[in-house]
């Protein structure tokens, strides 16, 4: 889930769909993924507030992060704004709700649809 979420946080859509369809065959359920893309941009959130200095914020969270994934998620505070960030979690905040609520559509698809539409604000803004 969380290369997904790298790739997802990088903007390319490609691999993001490509790992998620993967996900969907495996087995993880679609509120797996909402709820772990919800925990990182909630982080990217916080550290685009904290720009200067994001190891105050990376030091107090929990689960810690180290290594690779502490280089990602600071790789993403340098691409994403703050406003960039609010906009994605709205997106998966109406993800969350569209979850609790009946639908005739696919949460799959809806969840594809929402997904292309997080990763096009950042290649909209390279």
């Amino acid at each position: 889930i969380h290369d997904m979420i790298n790739y997802l946080a990088n903007g390319d859509t490609k691999n993001t769909i490509f790992l998620l369809q993967s996900l969907f065959n495996v087995g993880v359920t679609t509120n797996q993924i909402i709820i772990l893309t919800n925990k990182h941009f909630s982080l990217l959130h916080k550290l685009s507030l904290h720009k200067n200095n994001p190891n105050i914020i990376l030091n107090k969270t929990y689960p810690p992060l180290y290594g690779h994934r502490r280089e990602q998620i600071i790789q993403h505070s340098n691409i994403w704004s703050t406003k960039l960030t609010e906009r994605a979690l709205q997106i998966i905040l109406r993800l969350e709700e569209k979850l609790r609520t009946p639908s005739k559509v696919p949460l799959r698809s809806i969840l594809e649809r929402s997904f292309l539409r997080i990763s096009s604000f950042i290649n909209k803004q390279v």
